[in-house]
């Protein structure tokens, strides 16, 4: 079990590789019509040179899509609006960078889907430079100094939730190691403001080869999630997230869905949809929270996750609408933000195997009981198959 003091990822350096972990928080801005209208001024711009590089950079070769391609960044200061506004270059620097990634990423995907090039011109929002976006506390509580166009700073008033006050207060903090990236700065359809901002941190990430003690995750319907925490050969704790309010959600969604189908109200059926996104969303944040927040009670550790991708398709009753995948992606999301390890194992006969004499029989399990024939072992079927994958699998 944890002790009182938990220990810190700074305690397992010796075995650690370091990483940056990125996150983007988006905080709505107190503004004005005045502060509007040059931000307005700046989309325009950044569009503008946006649009004109996504024309252009196709008749370069392709080895040429590069941000640091010089002849690129004079072609995009160029492409500014030739008016009285005196525009940082460093806004046609980030259209031009906005534009090459997009391009690079559409080109390492095999140019699957439509070119990029229609993306740019009409978007409603701008990105700037680290150093052209800064956030400062102060007496109300944070604000955001923008630079965009030459000797004219805007600024504004962050209006952050919760959830942006923690990573605000670790920007401002001299002792945390946490910086404040690039900014984009939207337009909402109603004209309200937004700063998307980029936050990143340094986190140690210790080696499962240097962990004695591991997370095996079961996933499944009813409970969804069965957490056993295994160090050597012996289990430290067993935890579950219950499926049954999930369940009942989804067959009511569905009910809902398929009676508007009937009714052929589309309107009804959209709404049906979201609903069921929505709590899904809500249910695999809990569930992949809680393996994490065990997992760091019992740091140093790493989280075994089951190899889905042939297994629940191959299996004799898949449930594919059953959100299995999204939750281990949220798992490694959050894992990875501690600096937790994530393994997958193979799951073979993880839930027909007996965990204390290792006889594998597909009869000793019934449903939720799993009961050995050999050595007489009884327990929740689903706590013998997290035990398992702590322990690797079944080889």
């Amino acid at each position: 079990m944890a002790d009182s003091q938990e220990p810190t990822l700074a305690d397992f350096a010796p075995d650690t590789d370091e990483i940056d972990i990125t996150r983007t928080i988006r905080c709505k801005l107190q503004t004005s019509a005045a502060k509007n209208e040059l931000v307005r001024q700046g989309i325009d711009a950044y569009q503008q040179v946006a649009a004109h590089m996504a024309d252009v950079l196709p008749s370069y070769p392709a080895y040429e899509w590069n941000l640091q391609n010089t002849q690129m960044y004079h072609q995009s200061k160029r492409a500014l609006p030739d008016d009285d506004t005196n525009y940082k270059t460093t806004l046609a620097q980030m259209a031009k960078n906005d534009v090459v990634e997009s391009f690079t990423s559409w080109r390492e995907r095999g140019q699957q889907g439509e070119s990029p090039r229609g993306a740019f011109g009409d978007a409603d929002y701008l990105t700037l430079r680290h150093d052209d976006c800064q956030v400062h506390e102060n007496d109300r509580g944070w604000g955001l100094k923008t630079s965009f166009i030459s000797y004219n700073r805007v600024w504004f008033h962050l209006q952050p939730g919760n959830y942006q006050r923690e990573f605000l207060s670790r920007v401002t903090d001299e002792d945390d190691p946490a910086s404040a990236g690039s900014c984009e700065l939207h337009f909402q359809a109603d004209g309200t403001l937004y700063a998307h901002l980029t936050v990143t941190w340094p986190v140690e990430v210790y080696k499962p080869e240097d962990v004695t003690t591991t997370v095996g995750v079961d996933l499944n319907d009813d409970p969804l999630v069965c957490m056993a925490v295994v160090t050597g050969d012996t289990v430290e704790t067993v935890e579950m997230e219950s499926g049954s309010e999930y369940r009942h959600h989804r067959e009511r969604v569905k009910k809902r869905r398929a009676e508007a189908m009937r009714q052929n109200n589309l309107k009804a059926v959209k709404e049906t949809r979201l609903q069921y996104r929505r709590y899904t969303d809500h249910i695999t944040n809990v569930a992949s929270q809680r393996v994490v927040e065990t997992a760091a009670a019992h740091a140093p550790a790493v989280i075994n996750l089951e190899e889905l991708t042939d297994y629940r398709e191959t299996a004799e009753d898949p449930i594919h609408d059953w959100p299995f995948a999204e939750i281990q992606e949220k798992i490694a999301y959050k894992a990875r933000e501690e600096g937790i390890p994530v393994q997958k194992i193979d799951p073979r006969n993880t839930s027909v195997t007996c965990r204390m004499c290792g006889e594998t029989n597909p009869t000793f399990r019934d449903e939720r009981e799993f009961n050995c024939g050999s050595c007489g072992y009884e327990v929740h079927a689903d706590v013998n198959a997290a035990i398992n994958i702590a322990h690797g699998g079944i080889s």
